[in-house]
């Protein structure tokens, strides 16, 4: 599915397909997956899957659908997980980035980091 909406973004750069032939890159994609079948004498059904659900993930723009944005988390987080951040930092150590404005700082513990830490 990566491989074929990076494919997709630049659709006519020119890449080589397993060092042998170079084609325009929304078809590297088909090409390698046919390649792969002809190497391994089988063909490769789940690539083409794959190939196939990169196309339709594209085509219907499921990220926009699937990622909330960044207001939407930010009233998650403030609504309905306020203590999660802090208890993810304590059991997973690290910090929490907040939705809302990542260049402030990050939660540690449940503790915001001073604002001038990313000027």
């Amino acid at each position: 599915v990566c491989m074929t909406l990076r494919a997709l973004e630049m659709p006519n750069v020119m890449v080589k397909v397993l060092g042998i032939a170079e084609v325009p890159s929304r078809w590297y994609p088909l090409s390698f997956a046919i390649g792969l079948s002809a190497m391994r004498g089988v063909m490769q059904w789940d690539m083409l899957a794959s190939i196939a659900c990169g196309h339709a993930f594209w085509a219907l723009s499921l990220e926009d659908w699937l990622v909330p944005s960044r207001r939407t988390a930010a009233k998650l987080e403030r609504r309905w997980l306020p203590q999660l951040p802090a208890l993810l930092c304590r059991l997973l150590g690290g910090g929490w980035v907040p939705a809302e404005d990542p260049r402030r700082g990050f939660f540690a513990g449940g503790a915001a980091a001073e604002e001038d830490r990313w000027e």
